[in-house]
Formats: structure tokens, C-alpha cells, sequence
């Protein structure tokens, strides 16, 4: 038995999630009520039909609690991200597009009966990975009857999840829909790369996308400025595969008071960066100080 289970994210954030905290809210206060009168409460949101009511209803809905605890879990770790950079207007609106648009491609694919907010937060999966693949993502990892924490590049634990779907597909998994999974990834992605390149959604020119990585040019770049992202941390478009090679003396590093390392390049010098782990304000040393 395998379970992988992610509960946080090596992403800063310029803004305060406050529409996911919302949507996260109304999934579970949706939940609760409708354990009151679940037939008459759920029948009209099940999606099985092409109908925008359904499409959106649907994914504020949940089977049981497992199902609920499991799907706030990821909206929680990715969801608090993408709406970090998206900001708390443009997200809410992104969520919806991506429940009627996977809605719609899932009932043409499959068309069985199903709820749930599984396949619009597998967007906003689809979404995180085009932005930030190469951010630290912790996770719980389950196999047999050991339980241990990883840190490890989120592309690689996406790649997982989605292999997951994919074989859940393949094997005809009973009561999961893994088609509104990857229809939902695949949304999410593409709306994802569609907001990057049309520039709508800025990198900062510290940051290293998806396309940064497989060298597909971005023209749309945010301007540097004295305070940096913690994203500075990371080599700037480091390669998936392989270890990029730098030279020690080309970095400055430097230990946060809660003991978190941090790696900056020497440019990043006098400037200001907030730690990921405990978000203090930390100034980045020059040579002479070092």
C-alpha cells in the first residue's frame, strides 16, 4: 500500500489566500448540510449532464468525510499558492472556468454520474505545476506499514499523482473517477500556460516556470526590485534532471534563526527575502559581512 499525502509547499506568498480559505469553508460548511437531507440536497448538483448548474454544484460536493478531508488537503497546499500569485478576485473566477470546462470535457470523455471537488483541484495541481515545479513540496509517504516526511521538487510528486490517475483509467477504478482527474489536470495546465504566455500571470525574473525549464521563451517577466522572493533560493532554472554545477563561492548561504539553510546568489546581496519556514524578514549579507 502507497500513500502519498502533501501538507506544504516551499512557495512564498505576495498575498493572502483569502478565496481559497473562502471556497475551502464552503465545501465543508456544503458538506455538513447537506448531511441533513443528502438525496434531496445532492440529486440536483450531480454532475450527468451538460449543464453549468451541475458542472459548478458538483464540486462542492462530497460523498463522505474521507473524501472531503481529502480534497480540502490538496486545495489547501496547492490551492494556497496558485491563489497567492493569481490574486483574491482573478481565483475564484479561474476556479469556477476550470469546474465548467473540465465539466464539459469529462461529460463528453465519460459522462458518468459523479461529485465532488476532486477535478478542479486537479486543475489547480495542473496550474501549480506550470508555476512552480521546481518548489520544495513536503509530503507523508505511506508504504506498507512505514510512515515517513519528504521534501523533494513538486514536479516530482505531481508526476506521481498523475500516474495514479492514469493507471486508475487504465485499471477501470471502481467508484474514483479518475477521468474527471486528469481532465481537470489537463485544464488546468493549459489555463495555466495560456495566463504565463499571454502574460497575465508574471514570473519574477528569479522565478523558473515550467516553460523556463523546457526553454519555451516567456516575453512577460516581473522587474526585480530591493526585496526579493524567497524563490531566490533556488537556482535560477535549474534542470530536472541532474544536479546543476555552481560554484560555492557564486552563492551566499546563510542559516534563518529556526535554522532553515538559504542559498542566494551573490547579486541578491543587501537585499531583503522572508524565510519559507517560519517567515521572518531576513537581510541577505554581502561578501564583506559574511
Amino acid at each position: 500500500m502507497l500513500a502519498i499525502i502533501p501538507y506544504r509547499v516551499d512557495v512564498p506568498q505576495e498575498r493572502f489566500p483569502i478565496a481559497n480559505y473562502l471556497i475551502i469553508a464552503s465545501c465543508i460548511i456544503m458538506f455538513f448540510v447537506s448531511w441533513s437531507n443528502p438525496k434531496q440536497l445532492l440529486e440536483p448538483f450531480v454532475l450527468n449532464s451538460f449543464s453549468i448548474t451541475k458542472m459548478i454544484g458538483s464540486c462542492w460536493l462530497h460523498a463522505d468525510l474521507l473524501h472531503l478531508l481529502g480534497n480540502m488537503i490538496f486545495l489547501l497546499v496547492f490551492g494556497n499558492a496558485v491563489c497567492a500569485k493569481l490574486g483574491n478576485i482573478i481565483y475564484p473566477i479561474i476556479y469556477i472556468a476550470i469546474c465548467i470546462i473540465a465539466g464539459t470535457v469529462y461529460m463528453l470523455i465519460d459522462g458518468s454520474p459523479v461529485i465532488g471537488a476532486s477535478g478542479v483541484i486537479n486543475g489547480i495541481v495542473g496550474m501549480y505545476v506550470v508555476w512552480f515545479a521546481l518548489n520544495e513540496i513536503s509530503c507523508f509517504v505511506w508504504v506498507l506499514f512505514i510512515l515517513k516526511s519528504i521534501s523533494v521538487d513538486s514536479f516530482w510528486v505531481i508526476i506521481v499523482f498523475v500516474c495514479f490517475d492514469l493507471y486508475g483509467i487504465i485499471s477501470d477504478g471502481q467508484g474514483i473517477a479518475y477521468m474527471a482527474h486528469l481532465t481537470g489536470f489537463i485544464t488546468g495546465f493549459g489555463i495555466a500556460v495560456f495566463l504565463l504566455k499571454s502574460g497575465h500571470v508574471t514570473m519574477t525574473r528569479y522565478e523558473s516556470s515550467l516553460l523556463d525549464i523546457l526553454g519555451i521563451p516567456i516575453e512577460h517577466r516581473q522587474s526585480s526590485s530591493d526585496e526579493i522572493s524567497t524563490n531566490d533560493t533556488q537556482p535560477d532554472k535549474k534542470p530536472l534532471f541532474g544536479k546543476k554545477k555552481k560554484s560555492k563561492v557564486d552563492q551566499i548561504v546563510i542559516y534563518c534563526q529556526c535554522g532553515k539553510k538559504l542559498r542566494f546568489e551573490l547579486e541578491h546581496a543587501g537585499k531583503m527575502t522572508k524565510c519559507p519556514d517560519c517567515s521572518s524578514l531576513i537581510r541577505i549579507p554581502n561578501a564583506v559581512e559574511l
